[in-house]
């Protein structure tokens, strides 16, 4: 178990994210496979990244955007401006405006979910905010 990440609580202006699409079966089902899909995801997208105007090099954004007939749904992607439209096969996500807890994880990709349980199992049914519906989002940046 890694240590619990930290947290800051910030607000956010509105952003877009572009980039793809994949479904998966959350932990909650017997056959689970989030763990082979968003990989899979994020390895088509780093061969296509080309193809998505002005990112940065090293930063690029996870988004869990709910859940369609059983499957969650992911995007693997960089932000991109306002007038940018996505390429074939590529989504475009708004990112509203608003107050976000934003929790920052040490230690490898393989830890993550530690800090996930810790965000929503420890510290959000003990703080004073709830969460709202709208995307959730996981930033990457080099190291």
């Amino acid at each position: 178990m890694t240590d619990n990440p930290t947290l800051r609580i910030e607000t956010l202006q509105e952003f877009k994210i572009t980039g793809l699409l994949t479904l998966f079966r959350n932990a909650l089902h017997d056959d689970f496979d989030g763990m082979t899909r968003i990989p899979q995801v994020w390895e088509k997208l780093h061969e296509r990244e080309n193809e998505i105007e002005n990112i940065s090099p090293g930063f690029a954004y996870g988004v869990m955007m709910g859940e369609e007939n059983g499957l969650t749904k992911y995007v693997a992607g960089f932000a991109t401006k306002a007038d940018f439209v996505a390429p074939e096969e590529m989504i475009d996500i708004l990112i509203p405006e608003g107050l976000w807890a934003i929790f920052t994880h040490r230690g490898s990709l393989e830890n993550l979910q530690d800090s996930n349980l810790y965000a929503y199992e420890e510290w959000l049914p003990n703080s004073e905010y709830e969460m709202r519906m709208s995307p959730h989002i996981e930033f990457y940046s080099p190291k």
